[in-house]
């Protein structure tokens, strides 16, 4: 769990996840743009290949919705506490997801097939 990487001090906490998230939100792009390039070399037809690509630009859409709304709810979860603490959750959904979601995006491009 990302908080428990970063369970020293609060302040530190704060600035460490951000870290975290910053990385997190690189290593998603790079991913993306990983299956981006397997798809434009993709062993198949380009209609295709464009299908996959126009799916791809609106499951990054969603992703984004849905992890803003799922960062939002872990936040809740904090109940009464301090909105410092509240942020802390957000944060850490946030880049615990956008590391999932990058796993998931790199094993679809290597199923890819190419030219």
């Amino acid at each position: 769990m990302l908080r428990d990487e970063c369970s020293f001090e609060i302040t530190g906490m704060r600035e460490c996840l951000q870290q975290k998230l910053d990385a997190s939100e690189a290593q998603l792009a790079r991913a993306e743009t990983q299956l981006r390039t397997a798809l434009s070399q993709w062993d198949e037809e380009q209609k295709y290949i464009q299908m996959a690509q126009t799916r791809l630009t609106r499951s990054g859409r969603a992703y984004i919705q849905y992890r803003k709304n799922q960062c939002s709810l872990a936040a809740s979860l904090g109940g009464g506490a301090i909105g410092n603490a509240l942020d802390i959750r957000r944060i850490a959904c946030a880049a615990a997801l956008n590391l999932q979601h990058a796993k998931l995006l790199l094993n679809a491009s290597a199923e890819i097939p190419s030219k």
